[in-house]
């Protein structure tokens, strides 16, 4: 049985990747970890600095002192600080979207990315660069689409409000091949979104814990 670490800077982020684990890994032991001041500074400094990446460093410190074997952030707007965190570290420390990403690159040319949370796009769009890189496949058109007052609904507890928003939005990017759902907090409407653009649909949740435990079952093969 695997422990693993859940770390998040929006309590919304917690619900899907709960989801996500009790259908696809539900014999995983998960660890949640909650700064949601992360998420608010963001917003008002707007750019990642190196205080980011020291206060997720604390995080990750404190996630290994648990006993984790394994530890995923949820936020998706933390990219290059989640890198420094992880660096030197044996474990697997995942970012929200890589398994996505990686996914998405396998089929898709063109790439409509739905965000609520508006410092996410930088992130996503250096991974998506870097990880088209890495696989050697050509880099695809992506198309940002920002969500905007979603979040506010989320936080103000209208959900109807910012799920409506988002399908309305997901509209702009029909003619994308594929259309990521960037925030873990979007992943319930992935069908929805399916289903009002007849494009098809990811979220990052299902991808994310099906790497990590690929990950964490295959370093036990090889120990064994």
């Amino acid at each position: 049985m695997k422990k693993v670490a859940l770390i998040h800077a929006l309590e919304a982020s917690i619900k899907p990747i709960r989801s996500s684990f009790e259908r696809l890994w539900p014999e995983a032991v998960t660890v949640n970890i909650l700064d949601d001041s992360l998420s608010r500074d963001l917003a008002k400094v707007g750019v990642l600095n190196n205080s980011f990446a020291d206060r997720m460093t604390v995080l990750v410190n404190y996630a290994i002192e648990t006993g984790v074997e394994g530890i995923l952030f949820t936020c998706s707007a933390f990219g290059t600080a989640i890198e420094v965190a992880r660096a030197g570290h044996d474990m697997p420390i995942l970012k929200p979207d890589e398994a996505m990403i990686s996914q998405a690159l396998e089929t898709s040319k063109s790439i409509g990315v739905l965000v609520t949370f508006l410092p996410t796009v930088a992130s996503i769009r250096r991974e998506i660069q870097e990880i088209a890189d890495l696989m050697k496949v050509e880099q695809p058109e992506i198309l940002f689409c920002f969500v905007e007052g979603a979040i506010e609904a989320l936080k103000s507890g209208d959900l109807v409000k910012h799920d409506e928003l988002i399908i309305k939005q997901s509209m702009q990017l029909i003619d994308c091949d594929l259309i990521i759902l960037a925030q873990f907090s979007m992943a319930h409407l992935v069908n929805e979104v399916i289903g009002a653009t007849k494009t098809n649909a990811i979220g990052s949740p299902d991808p994310a814990v099906l790497f990590l435990k690929n990950k964490l079952e295959n370093t036990l093969l090889r120990e064994k």
